[in-house]
């Protein structure tokens, strides 16, 4: 999913996903391994990295690394939030650097009912040499035993063209507490660019 949750591993715990993600377009991209690390650096507080190889054509290259620290601040049994702070940079002989950015976001929660989760991020970016902007994405979880499934929709502002919209659909199985299978399928419904059709799969594993 592209809307982040405001939750955070307990404090000392390691979160690693395992990921690849395809975007088909004009020029099919594809991005493998993708590695994302977290780590609970006090209670209530996650440190992340996380970076992707990207294949496209015949090039390849290291995509964005993004740095980034969740604070969630407040909790209780209905409601969830935290400040997420990222920075996103590439290096400079990467083939597909594009603007190093600034972003903050406010990642939300409301448990619905016993089994039903909205989740909301409201995101604003500031790139080093492009316009100011923002991100909103919100999803329903709906959880049983071990699973859950998905819907999310994605609205990304585009300065001087079309915002981007996104629809997202998503599974998650838990092997058990410390291994889970994540898969998800989404579409552009509008773009500035040919529509794409987007895939990810990956692992999670928790210790």
């Amino acid at each position: 999913m592209l809307t982040d949750d405001p939750d955070v591993p307990n404090f000392g715990e390691i979160e690693i996903n395992f990921a690849s993600e395809l975007e088909r377009r004009e020029t099919n991209t594809l991005t493998i391994p993708i590695v994302d690390f977290n780590y609970g650096i006090f209670p209530n507080v996650q440190f992340s990295i996380e970076s992707g190889y990207i294949w496209e054509k015949s090039q390849h290259d290291f995509g964005a690394t993004e740095v980034a620290v969740k604070y969630n601040f407040y909790s209780n049994d209905i409601v969830s939030l935290a400040l997420y702070p990222h920075y996103i940079f590439y290096a400079n002989d990467s083939l597909f650097k594009e603007s190093n950015s600034w972003e903050i976001m406010l990642p939300m929660s409301f448990k619905l009912s016993k089994k039903l989760t909205l989740v909301s991020s409201l995101t604003y970016i500031k790139p080093t040499k492009e316009q100011n902007h923002v991100e909103f994405g919100s999803y329903l979880e709906y959880e049983k035993s071990r699973d859950s499934y998905y819907v999310e929709g994605y609205w990304e502002e585009e300065p001087q063209t079309k915002d981007r919209v996104l629809i997202n659909l998503g599974y998650l199985h838990r092997f058990h507490d410390g291994l889970a299978f994540i898969g998800s399928v989404g579409y552009e419904v509008q773009s500035s660019q040919k529509r794409a059709t987007l895939g990810y799969l990956g692992l999670q594993v928790s210790f």
